[in-house]
Protein backbone atom coordinates (compact mmCIF):
# COMPACT_ATOMS: atom_id res chain seq x y z
CA UNK A 1 0.00 0.00 0.00
CA UNK A 2 1.37 3.49 -1.09
CA UNK A 3 0.97 6.23 1.36
CA UNK A 4 1.39 9.79 1.19
CA UNK A 5 2.20 10.92 4.52
CA UNK A 6 1.20 9.61 8.33
CA UNK A 7 -1.85 11.30 10.45
CA UNK A 8 -3.33 11.15 13.31
CA UNK A 9 -6.66 10.01 14.33
CA UNK A 10 -8.70 13.16 15.68
CA UNK A 11 -10.00 11.05 18.71
CA UNK A 12 -7.96 8.23 20.01
CA UNK A 13 -4.28 10.04 18.21
CA UNK A 14 -3.36 7.13 16.60
CA UNK A 15 -1.03 7.53 13.47
CA UNK A 16 -3.20 6.91 9.99
CA UNK A 17 -1.74 5.62 6.59
CA UNK A 18 -3.16 8.11 4.19
CA UNK A 19 -3.70 6.60 0.53
CA UNK A 20 -2.29 8.05 -2.43
CA UNK A 21 -5.99 8.82 -3.86
CA UNK A 22 -8.88 9.43 -2.43
CA UNK A 23 -9.91 11.60 0.44
CA UNK A 24 -7.93 11.98 3.73
CA UNK A 25 -8.93 9.88 6.66
CA UNK A 26 -10.01 11.61 9.90
CA UNK A 27 -10.95 8.61 12.42
CA UNK A 28 -8.82 5.19 12.37
CA UNK A 29 -12.07 3.41 13.02
CA UNK A 30 -15.81 4.29 12.40
CA UNK A 31 -16.32 3.49 16.19
CA UNK A 32 -14.16 6.56 17.13
CA UNK A 33 -16.10 8.67 14.48
CA UNK A 34 -19.29 8.03 16.02
CA UNK A 35 -18.17 9.09 19.59
CA UNK A 36 -16.20 12.23 17.98
CA UNK A 37 -19.29 13.11 16.55
CA UNK A 38 -21.59 12.26 19.57
CA UNK A 39 -19.25 14.12 21.86
CA UNK A 40 -19.07 16.91 19.46
CA UNK A 41 -23.14 17.55 18.32
CA UNK A 42 -22.57 21.30 18.31
CA UNK A 43 -19.92 21.44 15.77
CA UNK A 44 -21.91 18.96 13.51
CA UNK A 45 -24.60 22.05 13.40
CA UNK A 46 -22.31 24.47 11.34
CA UNK A 47 -24.85 24.45 8.21
CA UNK A 48 -27.46 26.08 10.82
CA UNK A 49 -25.18 28.74 11.22
CA UNK A 50 -24.69 29.52 8.05
CA UNK A 51 -27.91 29.87 7.42
CA UNK A 52 -28.24 32.43 10.18
CA UNK A 53 -25.50 34.32 8.99
CA UNK A 54 -26.89 34.60 5.03
CA UNK A 55 -30.57 35.19 7.09
CA UNK A 56 -28.76 37.87 8.74
CA UNK A 57 -27.12 39.57 5.76
CA UNK A 58 -30.50 39.35 3.75
CA UNK A 59 -32.18 41.37 6.20
CA UNK A 60 -29.60 43.91 6.68
CA UNK A 61 -29.41 44.24 3.05
CA UNK A 62 -33.22 44.40 2.44
CA UNK A 63 -32.72 47.58 5.37
CA UNK A 64 -30.72 49.34 3.19
CA UNK A 65 -32.74 49.13 0.19
CA UNK A 66 -36.11 50.04 2.07
CA UNK A 67 -34.30 53.10 3.33
CA UNK A 68 -32.79 54.08 0.21
CA UNK A 69 -36.37 53.53 -1.57
CA UNK A 70 -38.27 55.31 1.11
CA UNK A 71 -35.73 58.44 0.83
CA UNK A 72 -36.10 58.37 -2.71
CA UNK A 73 -40.26 58.52 -2.28
CA UNK A 74 -39.78 61.46 0.05
CA UNK A 75 -37.79 63.19 -2.23
CA UNK A 76 -40.08 62.91 -4.68
CA UNK A 77 -43.21 64.56 -2.53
Amino acid sequence: MNTKKKELCIYCEKSIQQKLQGRVRKFCDDEYRYKWWNENLDIGNINQYFKNLILFYYKKIFVIIYMRFKKSISNKV
